[in-house]
């Protein structure tokens, strides 16, 4: 067997998996929904204003 062939067999077995579990995956999701998790807003996400520099100002 070549490497293709073996990856070709694998990667068919694991979409065959997974279509005899879609029921099942689709039944707990129903039953168990996820939800997000709420995270905590941290100070650097927060929109800041910008700050303008004056070109009146001397640099030296």
């Amino acid at each position: 067997m070549t490497a293709l062939t073996v990856i070709g067999a694998t990667a068919g077995l694991l979409v065959l998996v997974l279509m005899a579990l879609a029921p099942a995956l689709v039944e707990l999701n129903e039953r168990h929904p996820v939800q997000p998790r709420k995270q905590p807003v941290r100070a650097e996400t927060l929109p800041q204003k910008p700050v303008r520099v004056s070109a009146a100002l001397p640099t030296h």
